[in-house]
This record gives C-alpha cells, sequence and structure tokens, in this order.
C-alpha cells in the first residue's frame, strides 16, 4: 500500500510513541518541516524539525489528509 504524500496542514500520530502527533507546517519539495502538537491545546509548538518525507512516513501515520 501506498503511503500519502505529505502536505501542509496534515496531521500524523506516531507509531511508536503514545499521544504524540505532529503536524506539517512547510514542504519544499523533498522535505517537510513538522511541529509537535501541544496535547493541552491541540496547537502547533512553534519550534520544528525538517525530515524527508519517507522519514515522516515511516515513523508516522496520516491522520487527516
Amino acid at each position: 500500500m501506498t503511503q500519502p504524500s505529505p502536505t501542509v496542514g496534515s496531521v500524523w500520530r506516531s507509531r511508536y510513541t503514545r499521544n504524540l502527533r505532529v503536524t506539517v507546517t512547510e514542504t519544499d519539495g523533498t522535505r517537510v518541516r513538522i511541529a509537535d502538537i501541544n496535547p493541552d491545546t491541540g496547537q502547533p509548538r512553534p519550534q520544528g524539525r525538517w525530515a524527508t518525507a519517507r522519514q515522516l512516513q515511516n515513523a508516522y501515520t496520516q491522520e487527516t489528509p
């Protein structure tokens, strides 16, 4: 099965860490910038990190497109 492509605003749930969700905040075509979602507020934390789409897809499952 093919993994969906990460898009800005999509939400992903960690495959390994319980209750960890991230959102894609930016993409440059080959990499995506992801930010952890604060579980108390549901808002992305201000800091983020860059990852490749493959890294994101290997570690997270998409919740919303």
